[in-house]
């Protein structure tokens, strides 16, 4: 289902000639998205030759964590990965499951509920496996 909404907000964004758009009653940077959809990613990681550390969360519902295995066969250069568990795409902590419907519902909702209070909650775990990390390479 979720694949199936961000298919059709790709079409709509596609489709638009102008630089700022609604959908679903908010505004979207339409250029960006557009920009963002036409650039060809894995293309651009077979070229990559250095080294690589390659960080994201189990929770991140924009870096899918499961395929964070396929870097290791495109990039050249040596790679380390990592999925940082309970750590969503903002290093914030998220314990439930990450549903990106309930979470934009849930910062809209006032007063806070336990969805937005993730939301705002940084994940000290997460930064400090990160600064580990950083420090080792």
């Amino acid at each position: 289902m979720i694949e199936a909404q961000a298919e059709k907000f790709k079409r709509k964004v596609m489709n638009s000639d102008k630089a700022m758009m609604r959908y679903k009653f908010s505004k979207v940077h339409a250029k960006w998205f557009k920009e963002h959809y036409q650039y060809h990613l894995l293309q651009d990681l077979e070229k990559v030759t250095c080294p690589v550390l390659a960080i994201t969360g189990d929770k991140d519902f924009q870096a899918d964590s499961k395929k964070l295995q396929r870097l290791h066969h495109l990039v050249k250069g040596t790679l380390e990965s990592h999925v940082i568990k309970d750590m969503n795409h903002g290093l914030k902590s998220m314990k439930d499951p990450c549903l990106q419907l309930i979470l934009r519902k849930s910062i809209k909702r006032k007063p806070m509920t336990h969805y937005t209070q993730m939301q705002y909650t940084y994940y000290p775990r997460g930064y400090i496996h990160i600064i580990r990390l950083n420090d080792e390479w």
